[in-house]
């Protein structure tokens, strides 16, 4: 997957992600798959370092983000939303040192 350049849509701050972007220490942003919706498109989750709120978005044929919701979760939703989502060790430990986890 090449770079997908991204944008919180509730605090504004750009970033850009690639296929391992769980991996990055430095991003601010991770993304995960959350869905498929009722037109077959894969919508994925990009989380916020920044503000901690949760961009759902689908790539289009450009392989550019069309952004769909934007909401944020606190304390156990979100939680709940780590395991559901299967969200990495790597960024679950990044979500506790930013304090959106405990």
């Amino acid at each position: 997957m090449p770079l997908i350049k991204v944008t919180c849509q509730a605090c504004g701050i750009d970033g850009e992600l690639n296929n391992n972007i769980e991996l990055d220490e430095e991003a601010d942003f991770f993304m995960c798959h959350s869905h498929t919706d009722y037109s077959g498109a894969e919508v994925h989750a990009l989380f916020c370092f920044s503000c901690g709120s949760i961009n759902a978005a689908s790539l289009d044929s450009k392989e550019e983000l069309k952004y769909l919701l934007t909401y944020k979760l606190d304390g156990l939703d979100l939680e709940k939303w780590c395991i559901e989502k299967k969200v990495s060790s790597i960024a679950i430990k990044k979500l506790k040192k930013h304090h959106y986890l405990e």
